[in-house]
């Protein structure tokens, strides 16, 4: 069992976040109130299944105003140690590498782990978004993406779109 320790206070606003009246988890922890920390947190994840199959993991991660990616490493490592399977970035966020550290450093699969993230209008065009994925792989470290949203309708979001279907 891998030890992790959270400031009390942390924890909770962790444990109400991971908690929402409508997903039906099992959170197993200890809290030592003598320390102020909680040792161990984690929660059973729910997935929706998708028309074609694919198991999306209900509750993530958003990465969204967490400052560099090494700052975006470490929130992604405790979100994976509490359970969270999925994760959403975007290249305007500035933080995948972040995202792609911590998959890579977190022991887990790659096919555990979900990763949305989005592309931004000045990406969007045929032939453009293809190289603009191919760089998004890069920075993530892997070589797919669970999920890949066009960020704004804005521009040629089409041939984002076809270059998308190419992918």
């Amino acid at each position: 069992m891998t030890e992790t320790k959270i400031h009390l206070r942390t924890a909770q606003i962790l444990l109400s976040s991971i908690l929402p009246l409508d997903l039906e988890c099992t959170p197993r922890f200890k809290v030592d109130l003598s320390n102020k920390v909680m040792e161990e947190n984690t929660m059973e994840q729910a997935y929706i299944t998708l028309n074609d199959g694919n198991k999306i993991p209900q509750f993530g991660l958003g990465v969204f105003q967490i400052p560099g990616d090494e700052m975006t490493k470490e929130a992604c490592l405790e979100a994976f140690k509490l359970g969270y399977r999925h994760i959403d970035t975007a290249h305007a966020y500035q933080n995948e590498r972040g995202v792609g550290q911590a998959v890579k450093e977190s022991g887990l699969p790659r096919e555990e782990i979900w990763i949305t993230t989005k592309l931004w209008p000045s990406e969007y065009g045929e032939g453009k978004t293809a190289k603009a994925i191919d760089k998004m792989l890069e920075r993530l470290q892997t070589e797919y993406i669970d999920l890949l949203l066009l960020h704004q309708q804005f521009g040629d979001y089409l041939g984002a779109w076809k270059d998308m279907e190419k992918a």
